[in-house]
């Protein structure tokens, strides 16, 4: 039966790893769900979502385990390790997120001065100072939301960037085997929605939207750096870091973010073109 089961992954590895990582996952946030939905009555720390991220990357060791072994976990762990890509692409990786942020914020205080709110923002970095003196209150939020930003970089996109794209793209164009990846990519988030998002059919559209732009705009650096898992991460971790600074001054600047990886999306497609997306060549595994 092992050896049936192996042979199984082996030959459906994509589909393998989507199911480990939906399982472990689910299984992982189930009991943010129950609290959320009233079922159970214990009030839990939303911070347990971390639990949630291992799902894509124990589903990539797992898989990578069983059709690879040794050597498959070490070209795994390689190209999350992989900086010698070119300084250009580093520096679009950590800071393009925050120029995007900040070039967001000064279109919305040029152009709609009234929904920038430069006082709370004021406030809230005063705030931020001043706890950081006590190590208490605010400056305790914003330590856990950065870690919970590295954990959704460095966690999820070993799986999703790292093992399923350069499969898929094995027999498809990259923009086709972007767009199945955002399918799963986006489905694995459901449960999220009955505990941490608003769960309404504008939020619902607008999430998938700006995650299949976003996961096009990833397959472009994922490519153009010669498969660095490293990469993706980063940029993935700094988007969620000021992703979610945004709202605290005003929840236009995420609606203009949005907007402008919409516009990185686009170009990157007229750059590396559907098949490639990318600047070299597609990277396949």
């Amino acid at each position: 039966m092992t050896s049936k089961f192996s042979i199984w992954i082996r030959q459906h590895s994509v589909a393998a790893y989507f199911i480990v990582a939906y399982i472990v996952t689910w299984i992982g946030v189930l009991p943010l769900v129950a609290s959320a939905q009233g079922i159970i009555n214990i009030q839990l720390s939303p911070n347990l979502h971390i639990v949630g991220d291992f799902g894509p990357f124990l589903a990539a060791l797992i898989v990578t385990a069983i059709i690879g072994g040794r050597q498959g976990i070490g070209e795994l762990f390689g190209r999350m390790l992989r900086w010698r890509v070119g300084i250009t692409w580093v520096l679009i990786a950590v800071f393009s997120p925050v120029a995007i942020f900040a070039l967001s914020a000064a279109i919305t205080y040029i152009f709609w001065p009234t929904w920038l709110d430069l006082g709370q923002l004021f406030e809230a970095l005063c705030s931020y100072l001043r706890d950081f003196m006590v190590g208490v209150g605010t400056t305790m939020w914003l330590v856990s939301s950065v870690i919970i930003s590295f954990s959704y970089g460095f966690l999820e996109e070993p799986g999703w960037r790292g093992f399923a794209l350069p499969r898929l793209q094995k027999t498809r164009g990259a923009r086709t085997a972007t767009v199945i990846l955002a399918i799963f990519w986006g489905l694995w988030h459901l449960p999220f929605f009955f505990y941490r998002f608003d769960f309404q059919i504008f939020t619902i559209i607008g999430f998938f939207v700006s995650l299949l732009f976003g996961a096009i705009w990833l397959t472009f650096l994922y490519n153009s750096t010669g498969g660095s898992i490293l990469m993706v991460s980063l940029w993935h971790t700094f988007w969620d870091i000021v992703i979610i600074l945004g709202p605290s001054i005003s929840g236009n600047i995420v609606f203009l973010m949005n907007i402008m990886v919409i516009i990185l999306a686009v170009a990157a497609l007229r750059i590396g073109g559907p098949d490639k997306l990318s600047t070299k060549d597609k990277h396949i595994i």
